[in-house]
């Protein structure tokens, strides 16, 4: 990360002469329909099948062809029930010597990032588990040393038990050395037979379901409607990726199930790319293939000071309004029993970095996170043993990440790079508002892709120079910077609390409305005290009788759409409170059998669909052991599947009820009822008491994402409702500056249905 000397000491006359003012925009321009053809999932990829017919190829020509980020070694067809393994790669090689030549394929995809698999099964061999000890059985290396990225399950014949163990001692191996990955391909009849037990377990990282040779589920005569309908299922299985399973020609699939080229970009991928879980397409397979992959596009927003210049702080740094990141670079000497030591290029020892602590604050209170920044491209560090790397982790948190410790070594400041007098000179009016209008467009682009973190760029002095020397690489550079002042403004989505009246419509009716990124069910408002908890759900269902279980096609629904749903315990009304820690650790695993993934409940309220997590809607009860709780639901958590935890505390600081819960720090959204508490809500036309609680809560509360809680209409609320105008113009702007900005909660879908209010500031959110 260390700036190349040859920026600083090329002679201008030996450099290359840059592109013109003219030929940037254009490239610009051109680049920006590039990446507008790019897909928006980050991940997403092709996944193959190889090893079933000679004429396919080797395995490294596939991999070769670039068009694949995936492939599956079919199969191991003889396993279990103490049969000696055999793999059956169709002529490719003998299992029992020449296969071992395999291993330099292996290296060779993986050297191209494409992750190998074994895939266990198949439609025709004999295989079977008839154990759990069955199922941990090992074998030789029947592919020589080298080393597979995972397994794929693809179970079609046999009993189908223990594959969940098998699943499980497999996942076991994670953590020494390299991840495992776990992959299925189960086919599309929801559920599959053999796998689904397996697949439960949220151990899977991809699960490529196979929609074809099935006419339930697979496309036929130009109908797409059986296969999206059970795609919608599919994409609610607990894995990390769900894949599209084709085969790459009709004769591939005998029973059918083909999907044109035409009608799979054009009917079918527009559709199941809004699922969360779209990982892409596997094709079955290489022999039949002609595809072509897709690349992603990754970006990254940070800015690294330090390096150069004594002209500006780093208070001026972050107020100049561009960057979420700010990287003190470097700490380049520590380790093996050195005094460790931070580079002060240009910057004298004698002007006392102690005092950049006033910048770490100034830049904190707006929301910037400030790192230190180890290592660099210059410098003398190791950490020669374990020993080593915790003392020279005792000495970092001592020094830099907590208060009271020893005094640290001083930061550099750094020169900022003001250009906005170069550009006047530089290029004319037209120019900056056509590159503006490209900006923008690039903005959208990048913000859609949903791991996008914004742009990274090396210190400003030596963009500054680059910009010295030309006018072209100044265009960039005003591109790169206006993009990062845009992206101060974070996106946000609209919670919404469904359940309480019954004219509000079904659960399915509001996440199809396309407003909401996540509903709350109210709600769980009897529990806690050895009472039978019970949900009150208002005219929507009657659950004494099971008539609520219905809404589980709902909470299907939603989940296919990408949309969180919660179920929301207490609310305004009820009888509910914790009498103690256990009685608190009682009410968890109560949510966790019966709403969330726990299997322990035969009776559960909402039908079998699992919700994603819990909001905290306490307005009334004990005050004490919600931080038991939040714990013991958030300690159900799975590496493949979050259990989220929301609140809904009021507005003055802090919550009553909740503050004790907060500080936990596990609570992925808090939704602050900003209403009904004229102390901190919108009031006569003023917003300073709101903004000033708002400020509050974002700079104190340890959570994922805040969101501003809203009635929906005048009569949602006692107090505190704010015209959808006056939340876009004056509110909007100024909380959307803060990097834990989550959105808008409203209360309620009812009110919501009267006033349309959601529908005139999704756009702002």
């Amino acid at each position: 990360m260390y700036p190349p000397k040859h920026f600083e000491q090329q002679p201008k006359n030996t450099r290359t002469k840059m592109a013109t003012k003219t030929q940037t925009l254009a490239l610009t321009l051109s680049l920006l329909v590039l990446i507008s053809s790019c897909k928006s999932s980050e991940s997403a990829g092709i996944a193959t099948y190889w090893g079933q017919n000679t004429n396919e190829g080797t395995l490294a020509d596939a991999c070769n062809t670039g068009n694949y980020q995936f492939v599956n070694i079919a199969f191991l067809t003889t396993f279990g029930n103490n049969q000696p393994p055999v793999l059956n790669l169709a002529g490719h090689c003998d299992p029992g010597s020449t296969c071992k030549g395999l291993s330099s394929d292996i290296r060779a995809c993986q050297s191209k990032n494409i992750k190998v698999l074994l895939s266990i099964g198949g439609a025709a061999g004999s295989y079977s588990l008839t154990s759990a000890d069955d199922a941990r059985q090992s074998a030789s290396r029947p592919l020589g040393d080298a080393v597979l990225d995972g397994v794929d399950f693809d179970i079609e014949a046999g009993g189908g038990q223990f594959y969940d163990e098998l699943a499980r001692s497999l996942n076991g191996h994670k953590g020494q050395a390299k991840t495992v990955y776990l992959a299925a391909a189960p086919q599309c009849p929801f559920p599959d037979t053999h796998l689904d037990g397996a697949i439960q377990t949220g151990l899977f990282d991809y699960v490529w379901v196979q929609f074809y040779n099935n006419a339930e589920c697979h496309y036929a005569n130009g109908n797409a409607d059986a296969l999206l309908s059970k795609w919608n299922q599919w994409a609610s299985v607990p894995a990390s990726q769900v894949l599209l399973g084709l085969p790459a020609a009709p004769a591939a699939a005998p029973s059918g199930g083909f999907v044109p080229a035409d009608a799979l970009k054009s009917q079918v991928l527009p559709a199941i790319k809004n699922s969360p879980k779209y990982g892409g397409v596997m094709l079955w397979s290489k022999q039949f293939d002609n595809a072509r992959s897709i690349q992603t596009l990754r970006r990254r927003h940070r800015h690294l000071l330090g390096q150069k210049g004594n002209k500006c702080t780093l208070a001026e740094t972050c107020a100049a309004g561009k960057y979420s990141y700010v990287n003190i670079a470097f700490l380049n000497k520590f380790g093996s029993g050195q005094t460790p030591q931070i580079s002060r290029p240009l910057h004298p020892a004698s002007n006392g970095c102690a005092i950049v602590s006033s910048g770490i604050t100034s830049c904190q209170n707006r929301g910037i996170k400030v790192f230190l920044s180890l290592g660099g491209g210059i410098g003398n560090y190791s950490l020669s043993s374990a020993a080593d790397a915790k003392h020279f982790a005792d000495y970092l948190w001592n020094n830099f990440l907590t208060a009271g410790g020893t005094n640290g070594p001083r930061f550099p400041p750094a020169r900022c790079f003001w250009g906005y007098r170069r550009l006047r000179r530089l290029i004319r009016a037209v120019d900056l508002f056509l590159l503006m209008l490209s900006i923008h467009r690039f903005f959208q682009l990048l913000r859609i892709r949903p791991k996008y973190g914004g742009v990274m760029l090396w210190s400003w002095q030596s963009l500054a120079r680059m910009a010295g020397n030309s006018q072209a690489s100044f265009l960039l550079l005003v591109l790169l910077a206006q993009l990062v002042r845009f992206e101060l403004c974070y996106a946000g989505g609209i919670a919404i609390y469904w359940g309480q009246n019954g004219n509000e419509g079904t659960l399915a009716e509001t996440c199809a409305t396309g407003r909401y990124s996540y509903v709350n069910i109210a709600f769980l408002n009897k529990f806690g005290g050895g009472q039978t908890p019970e949900i009150n759900l208002a005219g929507h269902c009657n659950p004494a009788s099971g008539g609520c279980a219905i809404v589980s096609r709902g909470i299907t629904s939603c989940h296919s759409r990408g949309i969180k749903v919660l179920l929301s315990i207490g609310g305004g009304a009820g009888n509910y409170s914790l009498a103690s820690a256990a009685d608190a650790k009682d009410v968890a695993d109560y949510l966790w059998n019966n709403f969330l993934g726990g299997k322990k409940s035969t009776s559960r309220p909402l039908g079998d669909a699992v919700l994603d997590g819990v909001d905290f809607d306490i307005e009334l009860g004990s005050t004490q052991y919600w931080d038991v709780l939040a714990r013991r639901l958030k300690a159900y958590s799975k590496p493949r599947r979050s259990v989220y935890v929301a609140g809904a505390p009021q507005c003055p600081f802090p919550d009553k009820f909740l503050g004790r819960a907060l500080n936990t720090g596990l609570f992925d959204y808090v939704w602050v009822q900003f209403y009904n508490n004229p102390s901190c809500q919108y009031s006569s036309g003023s917003t300073d008491n709101l903004i000033n609680s708002w400020k509050r809560w974002t700079t104190s509360v340890k959570a994922g994402k805040i969101f501003m809680g809203l009635p929906a209409a005048p009569e949602a609320a006692g107090s505190g409702y704010i015209p959808a105008a006056v939340l876009k113009s004056k509110i909007l702007p100024v909380i959307k500056k803060s990097s834990k900005y989550g959105g808008v909660m409203l209360w309620s879908k009812f009110y919501d249905d009267k006033s349309g209010y959601s529908s005139s500031i999704i756009k702002s959110v």
